[in-house]
């Protein structure tokens, strides 16, 4: 039985709260490594290498999401904040 106090609880539908995911990749780093892996393969001309980047790539991320589906943005974050305390 819940303890809710009446007009104070909202039904969230779950996919306001789910993480935005691209073949289960987060969507930003799946574009990013599509967008490299295609410019590899038709502006270069290397189709293997494109191909074998985005399977790589998109498998880590994948398996990166499933641990941590914010990864790419804390990622992002640890990149480029620079180290206030050294140690």
């Amino acid at each position: 039985m819940s303890q809710s106090i009446e007009g104070f609880e909202t039904p969230l539908h779950h996919a306001l709260t789910d993480p935005l995911l691209l073949a289960g990749a987060p969507r930003t780093m799946a574009i990013f490594i599509g967008a490299i892996a295609a410019s590899l393969a038709f502006a270069i001309g290397l189709w293997i290498t494109g191909l074998l980047f985005w399977v790589v790539f998109h498998t880590l991320a994948v398996v990166a999401a499933k641990r941590d589906p914010q990864f790419g943005e804390i990622l992002g974050r640890h990149l480029f904040q620079k180290g206030h305390y050294s140690c």
